[in-house]
């Protein structure tokens, strides 16, 4: 979450920045998605705050 205070970021980027392996922060950031704490914008592929 603190991350995409800065700016919005794909997957592959958090997973990179955090040392994760992309399949579980792709699982986090749904499931943060579902509950309306980030959004997902398909024009940028990226996840940002909601």
């Amino acid at each position: 979450m603190l991350l995409l205070k800065k700016q919005p970021l794909s997957t592959i980027d958090i997973s990179k920045r955090l040392g994760l392996n992309p399949s579980d922060v792709s699982k986090h950031m749904n499931s943060s998605s579902r509950y309306g704490l980030v959004r997902y914008d398909t024009a940028s592929n990226c996840y940002a705050l909601a």
